[in-house]
Parts: structure tokens; sequence; C-alpha cells
């Protein structure tokens, strides 16, 4: 999820010489904006000690902290963007569960800011948690942004969300779409296909699933305070089923795909593979192998398929 919270939006916006990241984390999503060819890319992380304890992740983030063009910002992102009066080509938003005190940077005040401070041509991408989240505040989030960035689109990452907001409706060609991964050498994210399949909801499926739902505001912050109701398991699932039932045609997106046949097995393995998620989720391990099985039975090209049945193989049936 991280690293496509860096890549989505180099699709949009492939000529992108500045970049803000909001929350570092390990430099993942950082890592992965730095391996394109931008001039700044600033950082803006509230834990001033998540930049030392970085190196010890630089398999994971091409040694992040010693690229030259990389700006380290102890700070928090908010008051960075009420500070700053710099644009960016690409914000990419990457903040911790609204549950953990960061219930200000879902706000429609914040998604404001971050619009404020996009290039004409900027691309903005926010993670999207569907666990811990009620179907009600789920949506709500979902509403707040659109209602900035109403050329919003949603794609999901294995069990997380990400909201991607273009300047106009969002269409890409598949081969442009290719090329984009092929420059980012990614053993991950190589897969075009696997790609354009993890797209969930267009612009207009957005607006339909989110209509009738209220705003997060400063004065109104509905995901600031939780009920007992939004930690229940189930919500991961009600949550993912919600996009699943409006889920839009990738190609509506997606344009020109080489290999309609091929896509078709990526989608087909697709709704097995998510099978598989909704059982590991209610903690079905039979459930989640026989899904997974179908998915790779279905798609044997799919490489991610086959870690993750390696992976609950292996942890469950671990070999004598």
């Amino acid at each position: 999820m991280v690293k496509m919270l860096g890549e989505l939006p180099f699709l949009f916006n492939p000529e992108a010489e500045t970049a803000l990241v909001i929350g570092f984390g390990i430099g993942i999503t950082s890592s992965t904006i730095a391996w394109h060819p931008v001039k700044r890319l600033d950082c803006v992380e509230i834990c001033p000690g998540v930049k030392p304890a970085a190196k010890y992740f630089a398999r994971f983030n091409r040694n992040i902290v010693h690229n030259p063009k990389v700006n380290f910002i102890a700070g928090d992102g908010r008051n960075y963007l009420l500070l700053t009066d710099k644009k960016y080509d690409i914000i990419s938003c990457d903040p911790t569960h609204p549950a953990l005190g960061c219930g200000s940077l879902y706000t429609l005040e914040f998604f404001r800011l971050c619009k404020a401070h996009l290039n004409q041509n900027g691309v903005i991408a926010q993670y999207l948690p569907l666990h811990k989240l009620s179907n009600e505040e789920f949506k709500t989030a979902i509403k707040t942004f659109a209602t900035v960035f109403p050329h919003t689109t949603i794609w999901l990452a294995h069990s997380h969300g990400i909201l991607l907001g273009t300047p106009k409706k969002a269409t890409i060609d598949f081969q442009k779409l290719k090329n984009v991964l092929f420059e980012l050498a990614d053993d991950i994210l190589n897969d075009p296909y696997l790609f354009a399949s993890s797209i969930m909801l267009d612009e207009d499926a957005v607006k339909e699933l989110t209509q009738a739902h209220p705003i997060n505001t400063d004065n109104r912050p509905y995901l600031e305070y939780f009920t007992p109701q939004s930690i229940i398991p189930e919500n991961w699932t009600t949550n993912l089923k919600s996009l699943i039932s409006l889920r839009s045609n990738p190609q509506n997106v997606i344009k020109n795909i080489e290999d309609s046949e091929k896509f078709f097995r990526y989608l087909r393995g697709q709704e097995y593979f998510l099978k598989g998620l909704i059982a590991q989720n209610r903690r079905d391990i039979k459930g989640v192998i026989h899904f997974f099985k179908k998915a790779l039975e279905v798609n044997p090209e799919n490489n991610e398929i086959e870690i993750f049945l390696h992976h609950i193989l292996s942890q469950y049936y671990p070999k004598k």
C-alpha cells in the first residue's frame, strides 16, 4: 500500500518535479517517489526519531536518508501547510488511522489546505483505512475528500484503500502505465495488469457511494470520536463489500488494455483473492487457503497471490 501511495500520482502526473509526503514512516512511500526524476521531495514527519530509524530499513526504502533531493522536516503536516507558501506537483498523505489522533488530517479544512498547495496539474494520494471505521464513518471520510477533489477515484492495495484526487477525470493509457512501472523497477509494482485491477471506484461511483453522507470538518469532527461500533472487526469486511457493490469497470480509467482476456483473468482472480482476505479477517484459515488457491487457479500469472498463499501456508502449515 505504501508503495502505491507514492506511485499512483505519477500515473497521472508523470512529469512531476516537486512532491510533498506527509507521514514519513519507514520511508517506503518517499523512496518510491524519489526514484522518479523529481527535483525536490519534502517529507514532513511529526516524530523526529523516525528519520534516524529509517537506516534500519534501508533494504526497503532504498537508503532514502542519504538521498540528496529529500528534505526532511520534523513537524506537524497540517501546520506545515499553514506556514509554507510552497506548491507541489504531488502530495502524498499517509497519516495513521484517525482513531490514533490524526483526525485533523481527514477533515475538509485539511484537504482544502492540500489543494491550495497543489500546482495546476497537481495530484494527491491519501491513505483510506477500511478497518476500525463504521460504514457511515468510512463513507464520510470518502465524501470529505471527494468534496474537495471531485475527480476522486478509489484504489485497493491488499487490505487498505487509497483515495486519489486528480485535476480532471482520471484516465490513463495502459502503455503509459506500463512505462511508469518499468521506470520504477520494483519487484512488487512491476505488473501493469495487477496495478490496473486495483482500481475499485471511478468518480461517478464515488459520488453514488457517498451522496447521502455528512462531511468531516474541524467543527463537526465525526472521525475524531469513536463508538464501540467503530472497532468491530467485521467493519473491514462491510467497508470492502460497499466498494465491491459499486465496483467500476477498470477500463473506465485504464484505456487500451493490451490483452483483455489476460486482464479478465486478473479480475476473476481478484474476486477470489478478496474473498480470501475476507476469510482471513474472520480468522477462517481454511477459507483463506481455499480462496487463494482458487484465485491462483484462474490467475496463475499473478505473483502476488502466490506470495500470499505461500505465506499463509508456511505460517499455519510449516514444513517439518
